[in-house]
């Protein structure tokens, strides 16, 4: 089944690792990632403290160009895909504002398409028993913090797939391969990622919440569905070790990483030497298991 594919920028450089492993993850589980021609920058939070219309009309382009290929488009980071489920609740019914983007992307403005996130689709139309069939190394009793973030299933106004408030799709993946998820009561908290450049302190108080709540969990490892938390995470970590005297001892995986571990996939495979806190005490418990 081919399926259009929206990477993002932060896919192609910071989050490589999280491209590698979709792909691979993906085609286990029947599904061909083919990306979008000519894909731009769909302004994720940014855009919109500069214009309203260049917030709706950066992802309008890249939906615009995928309908015609595609039915439905699939996109890993949470941020994106806010993004472009926005402009469809916005421009759809409003035929004034459609011509108005449709003349600053030079192009009609095509924004029926199903906009899914990675993870909807894996557990939602591969599913879970197709996730079991593909286990090849059991997470063997792993204890996993299952964290969301803010947007993955938020305003549901605008993209509804999981609880808004409690989600279970990642918990669900973990446990079918062999994990325990953890009791995180901060699994849907804002990381502050978007806040991280202009104010770090805040963000890092916001982290420290999400990092040491899933330690104190007894999370052995967090697993994240998006880039911008991913990166948040990872780059306040030692900096919240050291505010707060903590020792975290925690790696954070993107799922799709955790998955290609149980799915047999090799650490160069997935990209796991990439990641900032390296998780390689835990790949090789889980070898050794």
């Amino acid at each position: 089944m081919k399926i259009g594919y929206y990477p993002g920028c932060s896919l192609h450089s910071s989050a490589k690792e999280y491209d590698l492993s979709a792909h691979l993850i993906s085609g286990s589980l029947g599904i061909e990632l083919q990306e979008i021609k000519d894909w731009n920058c769909c302004g994720a939070f940014e855009a919109a403290s500069l214009s309203h219309l260049l917030a709706l009309a950066l992802p309008a382009r890249n939906l615009s160009i995928a309908a015609k290929e595609f039915q439905k488009v699939i996109m890993p980071c949470s941020a994106c895909l806010l993004a472009h489920v926005r402009v469809k609740k916005e421009l759809n019914g409003n035929e004034k504002l459609k011509r108005e983007v449709s003349e600053i992307i030079e192009q009609q403005a095509v924004v029926d398409l199903d906009v899914r996130h990675l993870l909807d689709v894996l557990v939602n139309e591969a599913g879970i028993e197709k996730i079991k069939g593909n286990l090849k190394r059991s997470l063997n009793g792993l204890r996993v913090a299952c964290y969301y973030g803010c947007v993955v299933v938020r305003p549901s106004q605008f993209y509804h797939f999981d609880n808004p408030d409690c989600p279970q799709s990642l918990d669900e993946i973990i446990t079918a391969l062999g994990g325990q998820s953890v009791p995180f009561p901060y699994k849907t908290k804002c990381c502050g990622g978007a806040l991280l450049l202009p104010n770090e302190e805040l963000t890092i108080e916001m982290t420290k919440s999400i990092l040491i709540g899933a330690k104190d969990w007894g999370a052995q490892c967090i697993v994240v569905a998006c880039p911008m938390c991913h990166m948040a995470l990872e780059t306040l970590y030692p900096k919240v070790e050291s505010k707060y005297k903590v020792n975290l001892d925690m790696p954070i995986l993107y799922f799709t990483q955790l998955m290609g571990l149980a799915f047999g996939y090799r650490v160069k495979e997935l990209g796991l030497e990439r990641n900032l806190i390296s998780p390689m005490e835990l790949v090789h418990s889980l070898q050794r298991s």
